[in-house]
């Protein structure tokens, strides 16, 4: 059979006792939703949610599917799974064509097409996207990725962490990735994305080179380089009271983020294996351009800010001194967000089959962790910083033995 129709409808109901109410992720104290509030003699949550998807798959060419899925503001799964967020209505369309019989140029090839939409419970537009993939295998086995998309303006009622909806800019996000051959004792590969906000005022670049080498047999290495660097005109700093209310802080933040991921796998037997993982990670983000928001759903953007054109960072308290009224008095501070976080993550395996079906594991694993407030970028300097944090350091046998009864 070449296509198969199908149609699945998922839904489900809870009744929840959160150990506190309301959590950002339902929403319930945005000050703009009407549909919404605080009851705060509640002791219980009650939501539904489900999901309807209806496609045709299976050997055919084409393959398309239509999906829905709604959580209401009171649906609380996170004592039996994982929510992210509740109050949302979404739904999407699928598109793919795909030729699996080689080519003068392909051996196989995909495109994908992806338009959808999202909405609170109260009709609010929080998305409108489109993307578009390509995939391809050259006849030298060779592996292209490319994908582009389109993001429009729509509310945030997320990002403000409670306060109100924030309207944001439309996106443009595009994606290429190159890989040799995988049947290659060498194989080589990089990938890199681009992004910007409409306006340019935000941003991000990710540059991603890897390999993959099989030595021999016995050993295999493996590693991959994370370069990013990104500017946010929208980054969320705090939200302190001011005149009976609280007023949104955002600032801009130009961060740099540089990763290392390698892999050593060694056999030397069937039943005697080592492996090793290890990964330093550095990011920095300095901020700027701090602002409050003063009217979130303004359609100019510079009209939902006020921006604070001298703001003080005290050294004494490294908090920044916000003027909001304008007369030269503090009416507000907030914390100094700059940061710069170090980490480095390593384990080592040792793995023995002593006997058919029975193993025995030695694992050790580090841990180090710094974080500071300088918002300095340098790997190199920062890397060598790692060996100044003290190490947390995990020693675990495990054993097992298979009896035959």
């Amino acid at each position: 059979m070449d296509a198969v129709s199908r149609c699945e409808i998922t839904t489900y109901g809870v009744l929840s006792f959160p150990s506190s109410l309301p959590r950002s992720v339902h929403g319930y104290q945005r000050p703009d939703a009407d549909y919404l509030g605080v009851d705060s003699t509640r002791t219980q949550l009650s939501g539904h949610g489900g999901s309807a998807r209806i496609g045709r798959a299976g050997n055919g060419r084409w393959r398309y599917a239509a999906n829905f899925n709604w959580r209401s503001p009171g649906l609380e799964l996170n004592d039996a799974g994982y929510l992210r967020v509740a109050d949302a209505i979404q739904q999407g369309l699928s598109v793919d064509y795909i030729v699996n019989d080689p080519t003068r140029h392909f051996r196989n090839y995909s495109i994908h097409l992806g338009p959808g939409s999202a909405w609170s419970v109260g009709g609010e537009r929080t998305d409108t996207y489109a993307n578009f993939d390509l995939g391809a295998q050259l006849t030298n086995y060779w592996r292209v990725n490319l994908s582009s998309s389109r993001e429009w303006s729509a509310l945030d009622t997320r990002l403000l962490r409670g306060g109100p909806a924030l309207k944001t800019p439309g996106l443009w996000y595009g994606f290429a990735r190159v890989r040799t051959d995988s049947r290659r004792a060498l194989q080589l590969g990089i990938a890199g994305s681009s992004s910007r906000s409409d306006g340019g005022r935000t941003s991000d670049r990710r540059l991603t080179p890897d390999f993959a080498w099989r030595v021999n047999p016995a050993l295999n290495l493996s590693a991959s380089l994370l370069y990013a660097s990104s500017h946010d005109d929208l980054q969320y700093i705090d939200a302190p009271s001011f005149s009976g209310g609280s007023r949104p802080v955002l600032g801009r933040v130009a961060q740099k983020t540089a990763q290392l991921t390698a892999r050593v796998s060694y056999s030397p037997r069937p039943d005697i294996s080592v492996q090793y993982y290890g990964q330093p990670f550095v990011s920095s983000g300095r901020y700027s351009d701090l602002k409050v928001v003063t009217d979130p759903r303004a359609d100019r953007y510079d009209d939902r800010f006020h921006a604070f054109s001298g703001a003080v960072l005290d050294p004494q308290t490294d908090r920044y001194r916000l003027d909001e009224t304008g007369d030269g008095v503090a009416d507000y501070t907030v914390r100094n967000p700059d940061f710069t976080f170090r980490e480095f993550r390593s384990n080592l395996v040792f793995r023995w089959e002593y006997r058919a079906g029975s193993n025995l594991y030695l694992v050790w694993s580090q841990s180090r962790a710094g974080y500071g407030e300088d918002g300095v970028f340098s790997f190199g300097h920062d890397f060598r910083r790692l060996y100044d944090i003290r190490p947390h350091n995990v020693l675990a046998i495990k054993l097992s033995h298979w009896f035959t009864l």
